[in-house]
């Protein structure tokens, strides 16, 4: 399971505990700490996030009722849920321990994640990060003179993890979402092999060389395009197996024209290294997209496939 997939099934857990808070305040004590110090109550207010690190420089914007990734990029939505269900609720537990204190903030430095909220004209900056084991939490002020434990109560697990997702693993993996009311038509065009080419016409969809089509295996493969993500996206030069696949031949090149432009698509698709997972994926721009074996092969059908017996 990826991080993002891990990420993902934390927000239901968040919002139970958000329901659980609600009727009972759970921390205890009467001490002199601020446990709510870097909790943003109004997380709807937040416009902007800014996360840097000794290797990455990420902007999350708010653009009218969407977010954009680094000015130009589509982001992952759940992953701003995710993000307002832990700065609701993260709370502080203790300091850290001045025998441990300058060497966490060492840590924090050297490997942690500087970020800063934008809530209209207000900034908070904090830092975070964890140990190696990624089994405490911490979060620091802007200066790094006073260092956290901190935690969501009821939740046990990693909190800076979302602060920590590389630009890629921020990124909208939605591939394809049409669906057989929207799409138009559906090319794929063989290295090897006969071309596939459904077109909408009139009340149903005609496939080229297939007099008589299997509607319900016809309308199988269409649902699959609805929701269709990718697995990651590849920065050029991390893999180079997969860099050295674009100077190839694709395999296929597909073509979907849906009833709203912006879900038009235009890709090809690279022959699977022996002993991977993947398929390589590549857009006009040459951005390297990766789709596992079990779900492209689905896709790549031929029209002997969708005629009824």
């Amino acid at each position: 399971m990826s991080k993002v997939q891990k990420l993902g099934g934390v927000l239901l857990v968040l919002v139970l505990i958000s329901s659980v808070l609600f009727l009972f305040d759970g921390r205890g004590g009467s001490d002199q700490i601020d446990r709510d110090r870097f909790v943003i109550a109004d997380t709807a207010a937040i416009d902007a996030i800014h996360i840097q690190s000794t290797d990455q420089d990420i902007h999350v914007v708010r653009q009218g009722d969407t977010w954009t990734l680094n000015d130009t990029l589509a982001i992952d939505p759940s992953l701003m849920q995710i993000t307002n269900s832990i700065m609701s609720q993260v709370t502080v537990q203790r300091p850290v321990s001045q025998l441990n204190k300058a060497e966490v903030r060492q840590q924090l430095e050297k490997t942690g994640q500087k970020v800063t909220i934008s809530l209209g004209d207000e900034r908070r900056t904090f830092y975070t990060g964890g140990n190696l084991q990624k089994t405490q939490s911490y979060f620091a002020d802007e200066e790094l003179e006073e260092v956290y434990l901190v935690g969501i109560p009821g939740y046990h697990h990693y909190i800076p993890g979302i602060f920590e997702l590389t630009l890629n693993q921020w990124r909208d993996r939605l591939l394809f979402d049409s669906n057989y009311r929207s799409i138009q038509e559906w090319t794929i065009d063989y290295a090897k092999g006969v071309d596939l080419k459904m077109e909408f016409e009139d009340r149903f969809f005609s496939i080229a060389g297939v007099q008589q089509v299997d509607t319900a295996a016809l309308m199988s493969y269409l649902n699959g395009f609805e929701q269709f993500q990718l697995n990651d996206y590849l920065s050029p030069g991390k893999y180079p197996r997969y860099d050295s696949l674009l100077t190839t031949a694709p395999i296929a090149h597909l073509s979907l024209t849906d009833i709203d432009q912006r879900k038009n698509r235009v890709l090809d698709i690279y022959a699977k290294i022996p002993g991977e997972r993947f398929y390589l994926y590549s857009d006009a721009n040459k951005e390297m997209i990766v789709v596992d074996e079990k779900r492209t092969e689905a896709l790549l059908k031929s029209p002997s496939q969708f005629k009824r017996e």
